[in-house]
């Protein structure tokens, strides 16, 4: 029953906690043309998720931009372990325009990390068992909250958007609290003009 394979990165699931702008952008842009140059094509029959170098959003934008007529180029891959600011931060604006325009979808995707940055901040656990645990829906949960609470889905009515890994058994908890916390707190959310 699969129809295609979809490429992502794998040792780049950190590629989030790279604190060197140019560097971290710079390696988006040697894997994403790799990645094009090595791994798609049409005989292939393989698909492939570009990075997003989340450190420059603008950066993120032209590679989107770059790839996107790239039929086997099918989603932008954002890495959310150790990002920060979360991606409802409106620095990541022009990303997600880009995204909107080439119709492409954002995919989140996490990976295991202790990490000063929340919600990576995991030091109270002792084994990798729970870190590995919470570090996948924590990272997607906070993320999906951030960019509710700033009107992702609102401002970017177009924009698709994927959690990937992180099961979905958070899914009608997450919704059941996002729904009544806009009961009683509207005021904080004023681009949402209904319930998440």
């Amino acid at each position: 029953g699969v129809d295609i394979g979809v490429l992502f990165p794998d040792a780049f699931l950190l590629h989030a906690a790279i604190k060197r702008v140019d560097y971290g952008v710079a390696l988006a842009q040697a894997y994403n043309r790799w990645l094009v140059a090595e791994w798609l094509g049409s005989e292939l029959g393989i698909k492939g998720a570009i990075l997003a170098p989340h450190h420059d959003p603008r950066a993120a934008a032209a590679e989107v931009r770059l790839h996107a007529a790239n039929e086997d180029v099918v989603a932008i891959y954002l890495p959310t372990s150790c990002v920060e600011p979360l991606y409802g931060d409106s620095r990541y604006d022009p990303l997600y325009d880009a995204a909107e325009e080439t119709g492409l979808p954002v995919i989140l995707h996490s990976v295991a990390a202790i990490h000063p940055s929340f919600p990576f901040n995991l030091t109270g656990f002792e084994t990798t068992f729970s870190n590995h645990l919470l570090s996948h829906p924590f990272s997607l949960i906070s993320n999906l909250v951030s960019m509710i609470e700033t009107g992702v889905p609102v401002r970017f009515p177009k924009l698709r958007i994927a959690f990937t890994e992180g099961g979905i058994g958070w899914v009608p908890w997450v919704m059941l609290r996002m729904d009544r916390e806009y009961l009683g707190r509207r005021r904080d959310v004023p681009l949402l003009k209904e319930r998440p």
